[in-house]
C-alpha cells in the first residue's frame, strides 16, 4: 500500500468528499477519521502496509476499530475491510475470509461489503495471468491476483485492464489496485491515466493519487493541466493526501478565486492551520477570508479561532469565527468566546449555541 501522508482521506464519518464506486477504497473524506489521534493511527496502518509490515498494519487497524466502536460505531466498518485487505496482502487467505465474514455479520449495511467480497473470491490468491483475457470476469481474476503479486508483475496487467474494453466498474477497481502498489512506476501509470483522454477515469485517477498520498505526482498533474475542473479535482486530492504546501501556494496566490476557495477547503481537510490563518488575517477579499475561517473549524483549530476573534475587525468575520468554533464542537471554546463577546447579539448567539450543544449531548446519552 502506498499512503504516505497523514490525511483526507478519507472514512465516511468526515463526509466531505466521495470517490464513488472504487475497489473498496474508503474515499476522501470517506478515508480518515476527523479526530487527529484516530487519523494518525489510520495512516500509521497504511504506512506499515506500504513497507510490507503487515503485522503492525493489522494491529493499527484493529486498534482503530476498537476506538471507533467507542466513539462512532457505525463508521468502524472500513477498518474491518482494511484488516481483510492486509490479511490478503500477507497471503493469509483464510483469515481474510473470516474478516470479510465478520464485516457482513457486524455491519450488514456496510458500503464496503461488495468490495470486501471481491478481495477473497479468488481461490488462487497471488496467481497472476500472463495476459488479460476478454471480458470482465477475466479482468477480475487479474485484479484479484494482483493483490498479492509483485508490483513489477501486476502493474502492466492492471494497466491493460484500465486501457482495455472492460466495464467502468472493473477499470476503477484495476486503477485502485494499481494506485496502491506503492512503487514509482505504478504511480507514474496512474498519472498517465489522470492525464489521458478519458475524463471520468482521469478524475478517478486523481482521487486515487490523493488516497495514495502521492503529492509529487499530483503536482505534475496540476502543472500540466489547463482545465479548472481538473485542477479543482487535484486540489481536493491534495487535501486527502495531506499535502498542505501546494494547497497553501494556491490559496495565497492563484489568480482564479474558485481555485483559491478549493485550496482553502483542501487545507481544512489536511489540517493546514498556518496557511488558513494567514489567509484569514490577510487583505484578501472578504469571501476568501470567510472561507479560510470556515475551514479552520473543519480542521478543529479552536486555539487559532479564539485568537482570530480578537483580531478581526468586522462583525461578519467575527460571526464566521463563532460558526467555525461551533463546527469544531468545542464547548470550552464556545464558553471562552462568550466571555470575550464584543456585542450583546454575539453573546445571545453563543448562548444559544451552547444550549444546542448541551441538548445534543444529552440526547446522545
Amino acid at each position: 500500500m502506498s499512503t504516505r501522508t497523514s490525511m483526507t482521506a478519507a472514512f465516511a464519518i468526515s463526509g466531505l468528499l466521495m470517490l464513488g464506486d472504487v475497489f473498496a477504497a474508503p474515499s476522501a473524506p470517506a478515508m480518515a477519521p476527523g479526530d487527529t489521534e484516530l487519523k494518525a493511527l489510520y495512516w500509521q496502518g497504511h504506512e506499515s502496509l506500504k513497507v510490507g509490515d503487515y503485522d503492525t498494519a493489522l494491529a493499527r487497524f484493529k486498534d482503530l476499530e476498537n476506538r471507533l466502536k467507542k466513539r462512532d460505531p457505525g463508521s468502524a466498518d472500513a477498518t474491518v475491510y482494511w484488516q481483510a485487505y492486509t490479511l490478503m496482502r500477507s497471503k493469509r487467505l483464510a483469515d481474510a475470509r473470516a474478516a470479510v465474514a465478520r464485516l457482513h455479520r457486524e455491519f450488514p449495511q456496510s458500503r464496503w461489503s461488495d468490495e470486501a467480497d471481491a478481495l477473497v473470491t479468488s481461490q488462487g490468491a497471488g496467481a497472476v495471468a500472463e495476459t488479460v483475457g476478454p471480458g470482465d470476469q477475466q479482468a477480475e481474476a487479474v485484479i484479484e491476483g494482483a493483490l498479492t503479486a509483485s508490483a513489477e508483475r501486476a502493474a502492466p496487467l492492471l494497466m491493460q485492464v484500465v486501457k482495455g474494453d472492460y466495464s467502468p466498474k472493473i477499470k476503477k477497481r484495476a486503477l485502485f489496485v494499481l494506485s496502491q502498489l506503492g512503487d514509482a512506476d505504478s504511480l507514474a501509470r496512474v498519472v498517465e491515466v489522470a492525464q489521458g483522454s478519458d475524463p471520468a477515469l482521469g478524475l478517478e485517477a486523481i482521487q486515487m493519487l490523493g488516497v495514495s498520498g502521492a503529492g509529487p505526482e499530483l503536482r505534475k498533474v496540476y502543472a500540466a493541466s489547463t482545465s479548472i475542473d481538473t485542477r479543482r479535482a487535484v486540489l481536493r486530492a491534495f487535501g486527502v493526501a495531506g499535502a498542505t504546501e501546494p494547497l497553501a501556494e494556491v490559496a495565497k496566490s492563484a489568480g482564479d478565486s474558485a481555485l483559491r476557495r478549493e485550496a482553502l477547503n483542501g487545507l481544512g481537510v489536511a489540517g493546514g492551520v498556518d496557511a488558513l490563518v494567514d489567509v484569514a488575517q490577510s487583505n484578501a477579499d472578504i469571501s476568501l477570508r470567510r472561507k479560510a475561517i470556515e475551514n479552520l473549524g473543519v480542521a478543529g483549530a479552536t486555539e487559532s479561532l479564539l485568537a482570530l476573534y480578537g483580531q478581526v475587525n468586522t462583525p461578519e468575520l467575527r460571526s464566521e469565527v463563532i460558526k467555525a468554533v461551533q463546527v469544531s464542537s468545542d464547548s470550552a471554546a464556545l464558553l471562552e468566546l462568550y466571555n470575550r463577546a464584543k456585542t450583546p447579539e454575539e453573546k445571545q448567539v453563543l448562548m444559544r449555541m451552547q444550549q444546542e450543544m448541551s441538548h445534543d449531548k444529552s440526547d446522545e446519552k
